[in-house]
């Protein structure tokens, strides 16, 4: 996990004094790699090894409204940062002081949850069984730490249960929040948005995602997974709707609710992954090559879908081709 901060905290300072496209681009690609695999996907993976059932749905939610925090502060720091002067160097700067923080508390704090015994694991809630292949199992053999990235696949020919959930799973990361940022941000361009209000959104987008990471845990409780599920798809639809008539910030209202709509699939899947004998590390890496995927295709989909739209002269009716 230390990794991410420590890749970040060396390109970081290098855009910042040689910002080169060379530089920029390799500073990309490895921070970005460095970040999901050291950020979402270890930390997910570390719940896992603490909570099942729905108190790893609950832990789902707190994460996504860490994410949402980082999101709103990211761009309002950027935009003060270069303010004045113009220069994304000040930015690099910053970012590079805030990994070194990253990494400061990361190597004083953080802890190994593989090997925490059965009292200091999170205990379940009442009624609920533990799934097969949990931490107090026997180890399994040691297995190659790199494998090929189409692994993934193999959670769609285990068990019928195990091939529906990954199938919504792909669907949703095909809605993944920075994709929709992306494409939200061409249709924003298109209405004359300056860098200042387009910074505003996506902090409004971050604000949104950290209030649904908080209300997600009420709204387990009272509707359950499968209410939760259902009542994200609904205000996922709503937003996307929203969008194709250029009302951004009624969409951004919607999506408070509709961004969690992964929580309780990613559960699904990993009780059902474990139960067919697949281990949780595992499970969370295909997971992550699952949504890297999908990020990939949904991004060259969306500009397909946009540039048929605009064509047509009506480039935000991809709001709803493509989102939906």
């Amino acid at each position: 996990m230390l990794l991410a901060p420590g890749a970040a905290l060396l390109l970081k300072l290098v855009g910042a004094i040689r910002p080169t496209a060379a530089v920029l681009l390799l500073e990309k690609v490895v921070s970005d790699s460095m970040r999901t695999l050291g950020g979402t996907t270890m930390t997910t993976s570390c719940f896992s090894d603490l909570f099942q059932g729905k108190a790893y749905t609950a832990a789902l939610g707190q994460l996504t409204s860490a994410t949402g925090l980082g999101i709103v502060g990211a761009p309002l720091l950027a935009s003060a940062l270069m303010a004045g002067s113009g220069s994304a160097r000040r930015a690099y700067a910053a970012s590079a002081a805030l990994a070194a923080v990253h990494l400061a508390m990361g190597c004083a704090l953080l802890e190994e949850t593989l090997h925490l015994g059965p009292k200091r694991r999170v205990a379940l809630p009442a009624g609920e069984p533990e799934a097969a292949g949990s931490a107090q199992a026997p180890a399994a053999a040691a297995e190659p730490i790199l494998k090929p990235v189409w692994r993934f696949l193999r959670m769609f020919t285990e068990t019928p249960r195990l091939r529906l959930c990954a199938c919504l799973f792909t669907l949703h990361c095909m809605l993944e929040g920075k994709v929709l940022q992306d494409q939200v941000s061409i249709l924003q361009l298109k209405l004359s948005w300056d860098t200042d209000w387009r910074s505003r959104w996506t902090s409004g987008l971050g604000i949104a995602i950290l209030s649904g990471g908080q209300v997600s845990r009420g709204l387990l409780e009272r509707c359950g997974e499968h209410g939760l599920t259902t009542l994200c798809h609904a205000s996922s639809l709503g937003a996307f709707l929203a969008l194709r008539g250029a009302s951004f910030w009624s969409a951004l209202t919607l999506l408070v609710v509709g961004q969690q709509r992964r929580m309780a699939v990613a559960s699904w899947l990993l009780a059902e992954a474990t139960r067919v004998g697949i281990g949780r590390g595992e499970t969370i890496g295909y997971l992550a090559s699952l949504r890297a995927v999908c990020e990939a295709a949904s991004a060259l989909a969306y500009g397909v879908a946009y540039r048929r739209c605009a064509a047509r002269g009506r480039p935000f009716h991809a709001g709803v081709g493509g989102f939906s």
